[in-house]
């Protein structure tokens, strides 16, 4: 059996976007750590989940901090006014 973690970056009232990128990195690096698998990140653009700008970069600084830990981007992509959604995985 296989155990994976998901970090939505989620932005509390009050937390910098710094304090939630460095619990980003945290979370991964203690995933691999807790013997996880796989660490899900995720895309969500303009609302307060999902504000790591750019997943592949934030993606490939965990991937120079940790060595077994595969990285799954999971990008949501809404369509204007319709309730449709487009999702696409990337695995590193």
């Amino acid at each position: 059996m296989k155990f994976g973690n998901i970090c939505f970056s989620y932005q509390p009232p009050g937390e910098s976007h710094k304090e939630v990128m460095d619990r980003f990195v945290r979370l991964g690096v203690a995933s691999e750590e807790l013997n996880f698998d796989t660490y899900w990140t995720l895309e969500h653009h303009f609302t307060e989940f999902g504000l790591t700008g750019n997943l592949f970069v934030a993606c490939a600084n965990l991937l120079g901090r940790t060595t077994n830990l595969m990285l799954v981007l999971w990008v949501l992509f809404f369509q204007q006014l319709t309730l449709h959604v487009r999702w696409k995985i990337y695995y590193f």
